[in-house]
């Protein structure tokens, strides 16, 4: 058996078993080294770093609860709260405005709507940059706006907000006989 091999059985020197502690220590040391050189390079890397910053994650999820346990549950007339709550957390909204419970907006403060806006039960409104709807706007149920997109031309893919898309469902496509063009 070679002295300098890693596996140490029952039957093996003090020698031999020092070697194979030494292997071992080396390997994780390699293991270790490895660890924190890809921990620095995750930490400088723009694909894998947060793309938010930690006070717009700490607001989203101060929002989520409110939404959990205030904004869904309310009753379907309370508009006037629902705009009071979303109002609360930055959105700046035009008299008239209603947000039906089941309706989600992804984060309040990059919202702004005109008078008499409509948002159904089921619709999102997903706006990581600033969305304005104008005045008279309807955003019917089930229906997906999505604020931004990614700039795939940007090495960290940052966010573009000039540009959007709006998503149908295709339960609500099949049921209408006109198709919608943009």
């Amino acid at each position: 058996m070679d002295p300098n091999s890693p596996v140490i059985s029952s039957g093996s020197t003090p020698a031999s078993a020092a070697t194979s502690a030494e292997n071992a220590n080396n390997g994780v040391s390699e293991r270790k080294n490895w660890t924190d050189q890809k921990a620095w390079k995750d930490r400088n890397d723009p694909y894998t770093s947060p793309q938010y910053t930690f006070g717009n994650r700490v607001r989203r999820q101060l929002w989520s609860i409110v939404w959990i346990f205030l904004y869904r549950p309310s009753p379907r007339v309370a508009h006037a709260w629902r705009a009071c709550l979303l109002r609360c957390f930055g959105a700046k909204l035009g008299p008239h405005c209603r947000f039906y419970p089941a309706s989600r907006v992804w984060a309040p403060w990059n919202l702004s709507c005109e008078d008499t806006v409509m948002v159904a039960d089921e619709a999102e409104l997903y706006n990581p940059a600033p969305m304005v709807l104008a005045s008279h706007a309807i955003v019917s149920q089930g229906a997906y706006l999505c604020g931004a997109t990614h700039d795939y031309n940007d090495p960290p893919c940052g966010l573009d907000g000039m540009r959007g898309w709006l998503r149908v469902p295709a339960s609500r496509r099949e049921s209408t006989s006109e198709t919608a063009q943009f």
